[in-house]
Order: C-alpha cells, then structure tokens, then sequence
C-alpha cells in the first residue's frame, strides 16, 4: 500500500514557489485554489450598477496580478501611463462628470451624497455615473481594438 497522506496546499509557499519558477500548472492551480477569494470580493460590490459577471472579472484579474511577481520599474511606468490615458479620457467626458466619478470612486461617496454636493437629484447621478462609466468602457474597448 503506498503512502497517499493529503499535504496542505500553502498559498505563501506556492506563491514563492512561483515567483521562482514561473511554472504556468501552480499558477494555475494557484488560482484555481483562490478563485473563491475573487468571488467574495465582487460579492461585496454587488449592490452596485455594475453586473455581477463584471465584477468577478475585475475581482480575478486582481488576482491574477496578485499571483504575478512584481517589477518595481516596470509598476512605476504602467502607473504613470494607466494615469495619462484615464486622465485624457476623463477629459473627453461632458463637463461635471469626470468631478462625479471622482466623488464617487476617489472619495468613495454615495450617489446621495454627491448629488447633495453637486446639486442635482439622485437619479440624475446616477444616470451621469452609468452613461460616463459606458463611455469610458467603449474608449477603452475602442483602444484595445
């Protein structure tokens, strides 16, 4: 009879492992085991406008950089350019909008609280957030084309 003891599955160790190794089946099996956590987070944020699908999309693409080692340089670049290219769209929007988002996922307010700040209904802030982001998603869309 052959020893078939269950050894536990560490995720610090097979993420060290990982980042020695680059070997693509324990990142796979990496994300498998922590898939779960992806799911939990978009869970969290389900109460929002956004579908669900699009959160736990968000969420493991999270993860899967998570897993990744990082390249302090190459971070630092991404940053600078991810900011540039958000920027230039923001500018693209209608006048008032870009302030909106800004209130709502920089300074993390409630719709109610910005419409307070802003002066204008609920809804409207609303309606401002969900043409804006749709905007935003198509640039992106039309970039990646």
């Amino acid at each position: 009879m052959t020893d078939q003891r269950v050894v536990p599955f560490s995720i610090d160790g097979a993420i060290a492992q990982f980042s020695k190794t680059r070997d693509p089946a324990l990142r796979a099996t990496i994300v498998e085991r922590t898939a779960w956590l992806a799911r939990a987070v978009a869970r969290r944020f389900a109460d929002t406008s956004e579908p669900f699908d699009d959160l736990c999309q968000v969420a493991m693409i999270g993860l899967l950089k998570a897993v990744e080692p990082v390249d302090e340089n190459e971070t630092r670049t991404s940053d600078v350019l991810d900011r540039r290219v958000l920027a230039s769209m923001l500018e693209r929007l209608p006048s008032g909008n870009a302030t909106i988002l800004y209130l709502r996922y920089y300074h993390e307010l409630s719709q109610a609280q910005i419409a307070e700040r802003v002066g204008m209904s609920q809804v409207h802030v609303g309606r401002l957030i969900a043409t804006s982001l749709t905007s935003l998603r198509e640039w992106v869309e039309e970039g990646a084309a």
